[in-house]
């Protein structure tokens, strides 16, 4: 807290001014609602080159949406009302065109995870953590163990044929827990469709669901390409056929 209070007192008045003047000046038009985990290396502004008033953004552990359809008796409703509330009051009041996913690599979230994967889900007050991410990341470890054991693509909102579409990971160049954390990704594109309200905005077209994941090694970040069917990499020569989708 100490580093953070020097940091602030070193902006200085005329600093503080000249970012309130240019929060004045924006009117919010967010056009896009951003979904990302609370791991402090993941700076979206720098990453993702978002500016004041770009984008509405929900943080938690893992950047998890919880699933609408599965046994709420088995969730935290608080949980579940956040994601609702934040996705309806970017896409039902704002109007925003674009849902994000965003994850990334040497997730603490995944890793932990990936250790309790047999554990049974339950909610237990004194290890909040680990129960948020046994009850609301089952699904993605199912999607996980589902790709390892066809070696092959694995669908996707397969209840919604409009909004479906399979998907590969590349086990060559990504380690267990980044294929793991890149099917989170994908699983959460999914638990956003759950929701009744959001069904039905997604087959009107009135919104677009986009997974974006980015490697910490080479800061590299990689979007999720339904034409490709994997996560490609977001560069200069790829971006305009990844424009194009």
């Amino acid at each position: 807290m100490q580093r953070i209070l020097q940091s602030i007192a070193r902006q200085g008045s005329k600093s503080k001014l000249e970012s309130i003047q240019k929060l004045s000046q924006h009117s919010l038009q967010p056009q896009a609602i951003l979904f990302c985990c609370v791991d402090g290396r993941l700076m979206t502004s720098r990453f993702l080159g978002l500016d004041i008033g770009d984008a509405y953004v929900v943080r938690n552990p893992g950047n998890i949406i919880p699933n609408h359809a599965s046994d709420v008796k088995k969730q935290q409703s608080g949980a579940i009302a956040e994601a609702s509330a934040s996705l309806e009051l970017a896409c039902c009041v704002s109007k925003v065109p674009e849902i994000i996913v965003c994850g990334h690599s040497d997730c603490k979230a995944m890793k932990l995870l990936w250790t309790m994967k047999r554990e049974e889900p339950q909610w237990d007050s004194r290890k909040p953590l680990q129960s948020w991410l046994t009850l609301q990341g089952r699904a993605t470890l199912e999607k996980y163990e589902e790709m390892k054991e066809t070696n092959g693509p694995i669908k996707f909102l397969n209840k919604w044929q409009a909004l479906s579409f399979d998907a590969s990971i590349d086990r060559k160049t990504w380690n267990e827990l980044d294929q793991l954390s890149q099917v989170n990704c994908l699983q959460q594109l999914e638990n956003i469709a759950s929701l009744e309200f959001m069904a039905s905005i997604l087959k009107a077209n009135k919104a677009h669901l986009h997974a974006l994941w980015l490697n910490f090694e080479d800061c590299m970040v990689h979007y999720f390409s339904k034409k490709e069917k994997q996560f490609v990499m977001v560069t200069s020569d790829s971006l305009a056929k990844l424009q194009s989708e």
